[in-house]
């Protein structure tokens, strides 16, 4: 059963399926502390704007690797991008820019760079990732930045689509 809890004035919502879950949350909220599930040792931390309104990150974890369709890890899967030098993705929508979100990848893979089209940051090949008009730049060795171009309803659809099978929650129809 999905759990709803309004936390403030300032119209905060959570949404969790698990009750557990929840109950950490709210209660880390309310001040508790403990061990992070990303640490502030992560390398992807380090492309973090944690000002932003809208920003997500996401670890890849080996030890789930064959569990997880999408993990980049063991080989081809149902939902992923190859990459056993994978780290991490990072997720920002900074409004003041326009439409354009942006994914950061980062991978062991220095020689990432010269084709970030067939890592997972092309979202596929299809007629639909095309329309993205994806700028990619080269941040650091094994960091790559791509730009997505959100300027129709299509667009932003296609994109969320796309980067939930990113973050491992790939819909099959």
């Amino acid at each position: 059963m999905d759990h709803v809890c309004r936390l403030s004035e300032q119209a905060a919502l959570v949404v969790a399926t698990n009750k557990a879950y929840l109950e950490e949350v709210l209660a880390r909220l309310h001040g508790k502390s403990g061990v992070r599930a990303l640490p502030n040792v992560l390398p992807e931390w380090k492309y973090v704007n944690t000002e932003l309104r809208f920003w997500g990150l996401r670890h890849f974890d080996r030890s789930q690797a064959n569990l997880d369709p999408s993990s980049p890890f063991g080989g081809r899967k149902a939902a992923n991008t190859m990459d056993e030098q994978a780290i991490g993705l990072i997720f920002a929508f900074d409004q003041r820019k326009g439409r354009l979100a942006s994914v950061t990848y980062l991978s062991g893979d220095t020689s990432l760079a010269p084709k970030p089209e067939a890592s997972l940051l092309s979202m596929g090949r299809g007629t639909e990732a095309r329309r993205l008009n994806i700028e990619y730049r080269e941040l650091a060795p094994g960091v790559v930045e791509a730009l997505y171009t959100l300027k129709t309803a299509t667009q932003v659809q296609f994109f969320f689509f796309a980067f939930e099978g990113m973050l491992g929650y790939a819909l099959f129809i």
